[in-house]
């Protein structure tokens, strides 16, 4: 509420794309899940257009994340695998509102939305913060910074409309709540609990109660965090 931006031309919108990674539609308040976990999105849904039947276009973020910024579905646009990076003949959307007079900014958390595949293109300015393949997991950048980041940008900006993508992994795996939201729903999981083994680990040996309801406590706990 201190923070000042300037005035924007009803003609030339800003556009501000958010992307939380991971994010259950389950699990959202507004959605009938039960704990309170997203009071402010549910407040901006019923505010604005809110869509319910949606799917991504991947169950996975760098194909998802190269079809919401171009428009084209995994098979046409190819970078399905961790070894392929956007073509510089796809065309993006920041591209296109560059081009139009829109001062263009990202700030990402994962490399799977990085410099390293391509995403920078078309952004006047873009922060990956170097987020390293060791790191990616460990949630080094939170949501909070990647808003104050993209908060201090925007102040700068005036005289043109601006296009600000901001993307989180604080709800991905391994559901890691920043400082003060541990436990805020339950007991925080240990690490040898959010250690995940793989699909066919868990098809000889299931989760146990206790263990999955503390996994659930430790990721609606990061979505709180979040839609603070």
């Amino acid at each position: 509420g201190c923070r000042t931006l300037p005035e924007g031309d009803p003609k030339h919108p800003d556009i501000i794309l958010i992307s939380i990674d991971s994010l259950r539609q389950d699990h959202l308040s507004g959605e009938g899940y039960p704990r309170p976990t997203t009071p402010f999105l549910d407040t901006l849904a019923a505010k604005g257009t809110h869509f319910t039947k949606v799917r991504s276009a991947s169950p996975w973020t760098l194909p998802a994340h190269v079809s919401m910024l171009s428009g084209r579905w995994p098979t046409d646009h190819g970078v399905v695998e961790e070894d392929r990076k956007i073509p510089p003949s796809l065309p993006l959307i920041q591209e296109q509102l560059q081009k139009s007079g829109w001062a263009t900014a990202g700030f990402v958390s994962t490399i799977f939305v990085s410099s390293l595949y391509g995403f920078n293109r078309g952004f006047d300015t873009f922060e990956d913060f170097q987020i390293s393949e060791k790191q990616n997991l460990l949630h080094p950048i939170r949501m909070s910074r990647i808003v104050d980041s993209s908060l201090d940008w925007a102040k700068k900006q005036s005289g043109k409309p601006i296009f600000l993508f901001l993307h989180t992994y604080d709800v991905h795996y391994p559901y890691l709540p920043p400082e003060g939201y541990e436990g805020h729903f339950g007991k925080q999981a240990t690490r040898l609990e959010l250690k995940y083994h793989s699909y066919f680990y868990y098809l000889e040996h299931p989760v146990s109660a206790q263990r999955m309801q503390k996994l659930q406590d430790s990721y609606d706990a990061c979505l709180l965090s979040v839609d603070d």
